[in-house]
């Protein structure tokens, strides 16, 4: 079983050295496919929609939202990279789950038992990049304007394709 008190403590909170910032376009390069001897670890990502170039984030005013990629905390998401393995996504601002409930994303105090809190990194055959899918209802994360929905999921469908980056 996962669980959260153990997976977040190896975390080191710091920022890249380069100071870049990728923001203006998705990397050119496609995210790496899992390899089928994944080993769970516990990473600090952001996750910039391969349509729009845009990061997932979150603040008390829109909630759950896509915004331009910057170096804030709101931006932040920590999660257990294994393939296959459904693994909460941690705001780091707010230390709260992302939660899928019915059709809208909320954070909420984290619940290692709670399966609305419970994503996998979907990757498309053959590589590429991958959609964000909840193991609660099959169904991924899609971008919508500057709002965040659930719906179902098409690697075609570039709303709902996602770069995992390194935090800035």
């Amino acid at each position: 079983m996962f669980t959260l008190a153990a997976a977040f403590v190896p975390v080191i909170w710091g920022d890249d050295k380069d100071g870049g910032d990728d923001s203006a376009k998705p990397s050119a390069h496609a995210s790496p496919s899992p390899s089928s001897s994944s080993t769970p670890s516990v990473v600090m990502k952001r996750f910039q929609n391969y349509g729009s170039s845009w990061c997932l984030g979150y603040n008390a005013t829109d909630g759950v939202y896509v915004t331009g990629c910057n170096t804030s905390p709101n931006q932040k998401w920590i999660w257990n990279n294994g393939a296959g393995i459904p693994t909460p996504m941690r705001q780091v601002a707010t230390m709260k789950c992302l939660t899928s409930g019915q059709g809208k994303l909320t954070l909420q105090p984290c619940d290692e038992d709670n399966l609305e809190q419970r994503w996998y990194v979907t990757f498309p055959a053959g590589g590429g990049t991958p959609l964000l899918k909840s193991a609660y209802n099959d169904r991924c994360i899609t971008q919508d304007g500057r709002s965040v929905v659930m719906s179902v999921c098409a690697f075609d469908n570039e709303a709902q394709t996602w770069h995992i980056i390194e935090p800035r």
